[in-house]
């Protein structure tokens, strides 16, 4: 009798310990297959939107998405109108969410909120910074719209620009950091958002301060000093921080791309003690 009970114990322990082990197999498969069915996108979103769509290509009946134009030159802005309907619009709107995926090397933010008026409208523009096919759509609630596609060509004739620098007309210490903003607009005075400008310093010549006078001197030395972006309204802001007494000169540059021309600011002066 002793024998027996404590094979059925041994036998026991061996089948609970068997259970232990599959069971915890089933729990990581189950964590392993619920991880590959979620696809998350390089902004932290998961990417539903994509699949939502391909199951429905039409999009959902209740938002409306119509761009004012399907074909537009790069530097102009895509203008977008929607409509959300009253079923799933609710009593307080909130925020569609703008889905917009853009060529390589554009900088635009593919996710953006824009807010909803009452009666389900909304309208939102930006601006293009590359050439290609720009795919938009939009989110409200647990609906998706149709993706639609716009055309972005290169401009016929590429926009020129101006590129000013304010001045700095205060005098400075060694070591002390200069602040100085600019602005990169197109000929029609319209900001140039999401550009890269370069500023260009020419530190002053050791043992010849007549050669700082000449701004074409061959004694100077002009050295790219660092890059700024410039914000939605081409505004950019520069920091330069002189290590040696003379007077400095700054001016910024702007390369050019598909849509704009290449542009350099006037050349401005700081004075270091």
């Amino acid at each position: 009798m002793i024998i027996y009970v404590e094979s059925e114990e041994k036998m026991h322990s061996q089948f609970s310990f068997q259970q232990l082990i599959l069971i915890s197999l089933l729990f990581i498969m189950s964590i392993i297959t619920t991880c590959s069915a979620v696809d998350v996108n390089s902004s932290g979103m998961v990417n539903t939107v994509a699949n939502n769509t391909q199951n429905n290509p039409l999009g959902s009946p209740y938002i409306s998405l119509v761009p004012e134009s399907t074909s537009v030159e790069v530097g102009d802005s895509i203008v977008l109108h929607g409509v959300i309907d009253k079923a799933i619009l609710g009593l307080n709107p909130g925020n569609a969410i703008l889905i917009i995926k853009t060529p390589q090397k554009s900088k635009f933010n593919a996710f953006t909120q824009v807010p909803v008026n009452n009666n389900g409208s909304f309208t939102y523009s930006v601006q293009t910074d590359v050439t290609g096919t720009w795919t938009v759509s939009v989110r409200y609630s647990d609906e998706i719209s149709a993706l639609t596609d716009i055309t972005v060509s290169p401009r016929a004739i590429s926009l020129s620009t101006i590129n000013t620098l304010n001045s700095y007309g205060a005098p400075v210490s060694v070591g002390e950091e200069v602040n100085m903003f600019g602005f990169l607009r197109d000929s029609k005075g319209k900001g140039i958002p999401e550009r890269q400008v370069k500023y260009i310093v020419a530190i002053p010549p050791y043992g010849c301060d007549f050669c700082s006078e000449d701004e074409d001197s061959d004694y100077l030395i002009w050295e790219t000093y660092g890059t700024a972006t410039t914000d939605s309204s081409g505004k950019y802001s520069i920091s330069i921080t002189p290590h040696d007494r003379g007077e400095y000169k700054v001016k910024t540059y702007f390369g050019g791309d598909e849509g704009y021309q290449s542009s350099t600011s006037d050349i401005r002066r700081i004075r270091v003690n």
